[in-house]
């Protein structure tokens, strides 16, 4: 299988736009802020958070980043599933936040809106989809946010921007309200400062585990370190040896490549059959670089996507095999432990192009995964379909013991 995926490009990168002192990141969609009070008085009483702009908000247009998407929608009869279940459980919605475009980008960089302030790092990306959540949260104006990972649109943002990022197992969290994009490796997905605000929400909305193996087996993924750079690389390496990892695995069922290819086909043909007929339809003003990525998804050759849909199984069964109950994958989260907000095109392609392959490991099974913020960069964990709640302690353990 060696034909290559629609094709990735990256682009430059807008001035950020922050809209006052309430807003100094550019987190928050221009106008007014859709904020919303509890309606519950749950567990999450104490907490305010964000949702990326793919959710529905009572009241609200859905606008994904595109004023031309946006102006297409009517507001929306009801929130979203997982928006609701947080108001009940009593958050407090405290606004929606920017999201690259459609949300097919892994940067942080949006051409109508910029590209919001990483608060981490001012000169660099937050990553994105998520840009804008992952950057209200950071730069503590949320306790929480709610976004979506189809490619690592939450995880990638909450390594950039020092955040812990949770993607659940696909189907854990409902996607009701959620703007699809490629349903099958779509996932409600969050991020926090506070690990323990973490769990606390992934409480309310992951429900119990189905797997309650302990997750005791740790093994470090020595195939994803050859896409990161050496800094990264040798950050996991001292991670895993720190949590007494055993003898190492690999995370790719063959090159890693083809693991990138299996992601890019598999999100191109379900991108085609969905959201780009409505894409076409309305035929919003899009950036050079969602305009890209669009006419290459809709260039995908049903045969040859079907052909990956093939390798998909494949690759499940695989990491069923290779993952059994109680087993632990260390990896890094992103190929980079930042982006500069000058990048050139060049290197945000390269980046592009590993990243996708490193966070198709857990999104082509439905794995869940969990980023833990450490001073190097982003490490991750992953862990079988159905043990998330069970992952999100063993990296709170895991994470104090880097800090001890």
């Amino acid at each position: 299988m060696t034909t290559p995926p629609p094709a990735i490009n990256g682009s430059n990168t807008p001035e950020a736009k922050p809209s006052g002192d309430d807003d100094p990141f550019g987190a928050f969609l221009p106008g007014p802020r859709e904020r919303v009070d509890p309606t519950g008085d749950g567990p999450l009483r104490p907490f305010s958070f964000v949702v990326q702009d793919l959710f529905d908000v009572a009241g609200t247009v859905t606008g994904a980043g595109n004023p031309g998407w946006a102006s297409a929608q009517r507001p929306a009869l009801r929130s979203a599933a997982a928006v609701h279940a947080c108001l009940e459980a009593g958050a407090a919605l405290a606004g929606k936040t920017v999201t690259d475009e459609l949300g097919f980008s892994l940067e942080g960089s949006n051409p109508h809106f910029g590209a919001p302030i990483n608060p981490r790092d001012p000169d660099a990306l937050t990553g994105g989809a998520a840009s804008g959540a992952a950057a209200a949260v950071a730069g503590g104006l949320a306790d929480f946010a709610l976004g979506v990972d189809t490619g690592g649109s939450v995880r990638i943002p909450a390594a950039f921007c020092g955040l812990w990022g949770m993607r659940p197992s696909s189907g854990r969290i409902s996607t009701d309200g959620m703007m699809a994009f490629a349903p099958s490796f779509d996932a409600v997905s969050l991020m926090a400062r506070d690990p323990q605000v973490l769990r606390a929400v992934s409480a309310v909305l992951l429900g119990d585990d189905a797997d309650p193996a302990p997750l005791t087996d740790l093994r470090l993924a020595e195939d994803t370190l050859e896409i990161a750079t050496l800094a990264l690389a040798d950050a996991t390496r001292r991670c895993a040896a720190m949590w007494g990892a055993g003898p190492p695995m690999a995370a790719f069922p063959g090159v890693w490549r083809d693991h990138l290819r299996l992601y890019a086909y598999g999100q191109a043909i379900e991108i085609k059959t969905g959201i780009g007929r409505e894409v076409s339809r309305i035929a919003p003003k899009l950036g050079q670089m969602a305009a890209q990525r669009f006419a290459s998804a809709m260039a995908a050759e049903p045969d040859v996507a079907a052909a990956w849909k093939g390798f998909r199984r494949a690759v499940r069964s695989w990491f069923d095999l290779t993952m059994p109950p109680g087993r632990v994958m260390i990896l890094p989260t992103a190929p980079v432990t930042r982006l500069a907000r000058n990048a050139d095109q060049a290197v945000l392609s390269e980046y592009y192009i590993k990243a996708l392959a490193i966070t198709a490991i857990a999104g082509a099974v439905g794995a869940p995964q969990i980023h833990i913020p450490t001073p190097e960069g982003g490490i991750s964990l992953i862990a079988r379909q159905g043990a998330d709640r069970a992952l999100i302690d063993r990296a709170i353990e895991l994470a104090a013991e880097l800090a001890g």
